[in-house]
């Protein structure tokens, strides 16, 4: 049967689409290929224990030889298969791929830079855009998950120290971990959930502003005429604030300790990353957050379309594509779990 298949495929009698020089070696491939035998041992088994009161000759001997077929065709293919396949090989060069990623965040700088916005905030939306230089992909979502309650052990264990030397309140610390439930939900999603997450964000956002940019508003300004108000909201900011410092430097205390497993670098990384955006969103003001948040959104479609028409033009494979995908998804992710915080 194996030299059938093969004569078959040799001789043209059946199609293949590859080019000629690899065709012997394919045509042996698939001569190789599939298990052989299953329907000879199932007519075997059909056939009677007794014919005319005797038994029937050689059936044992047709489950013997159908089995040894079987168990030959699994075992030869897996030896000879290796040898005949090519060998796998990098979608694309880690050179290429640096020199696209560094392309693409130009290119959004350069955007960024063309639309003449507030040109304090835009630097640090373009000096965040900087970090994403050094290719992060999670590997697996359980360590992350893992490294983050980790970190939120850490919290909460600068968060009992302030609280029993009576440096907050029971409420303030309540305050703050909403914060850090939000990073938990946010870390456990799959990559389908992130995408989800990204497109509802967007849609959410954009009616947030539609639909109550005036009530907000009004309440800001209520605030800002109103001293007392005004004095409330600094002072539990501040306090938010002095916590969140507090409970920053030891996260990357401990993230540098050698109680963490330094072989996950990558995902140390990507905590490193969150916690630095945090710590930078929480320094700012609302008003800051606010244009900050709108250019963010711009800056990431910049990206997304980068990559998009250079892959249009053939000048990007499609893995390559792929890769850069994923670290704009994962930085817009990031950058998600931040916002959430000051809604």
């Amino acid at each position: 049967m194996t030299i059938l298949r093969y004569l078959w495929l040799r001789l043209g009698l059946a199609t293949i689409r590859v080019r000629p020089e690899y065709k012997n070696t394919n045509c042996w491939i698939i001569a190789l290929s599939g298990i052989h035998g299953t329907v000879t041992l199932a007519m075997a088994f059909s056939l009677p224990l007794m014919l005319h009161g005797v038994t029937f000759p050689y059936r044992n001997d047709l489950l013997f030889i159908a089995s040894v077929v079987i168990v030959l065709s699994m075992l030869v293919p897996s030896l000879i298969l290796p040898a005949l396949l090519p060998r796998q090989k990098e979608p694309f060069l880690r050179e290429d791929a640096n020199a696209a990623r560094k392309e693409m965040i130009n290119y959004a700088v350069k955007k960024m830079t063309e639309l003449n916005e507030d040109p304090l905030e835009t630097q640090a939306v373009i000096a965040t855009l900087h970090s994403q230089n050094r290719p992060e992909k999670i590997k697996n979502r359980r360590i992350l998950k893992q490294l983050f309650a980790q970190t939120r052990d850490v919290e909460n264990e600068v968060l009992d120290e302030m609280v029993s030397n009576d440096e907050i309140s029971e409420k303030d610390r309540r305050l703050y971990q909403r914060t850090m439930l939000t990073r938990d939900f946010h870390s456990d999603n799959s990559i389908l959930r992130g995408l989800w997450l990204q497109l509802s964000y967007r849609f959410v956002y954009f009616f947030k502003r539609l639909i109550h940019g005036r009530k907000i508003r009004q309440n800001q300004q209520r605030i800002r005429h109103n001293p007392k108000l005004m004095k409330k909201f600094k002072s539990k900011h501040d306090t938010l604030v002095e916590i969140e410092d507090r409970t920053t430097q030891q996260v990357f205390k401990y993230l540098k300790s050698p109680m963490v497993n330094k072989e996950s670098h990558t995902d140390i990384s990507i905590v490193q990353r969150y916690y630095r955006e945090r710590h930078r969103r929480y320094q700012n003001n609302s008003n800051s957050n606010e244009i900050q948040e709108e250019l963010f959104i711009k800056a990431f479609q910049f990206e997304y379309n980068f990559v998009q028409n250079q892959l249009s033009e053939n000048k990007l494979t499609r893995e390559l594509a792929t890769a850069l995908y994923e670290q704009i998804s994962n930085d817009e992710l990031i950058y998600m779990q931040n916002d959430e915080i000051y809604d």
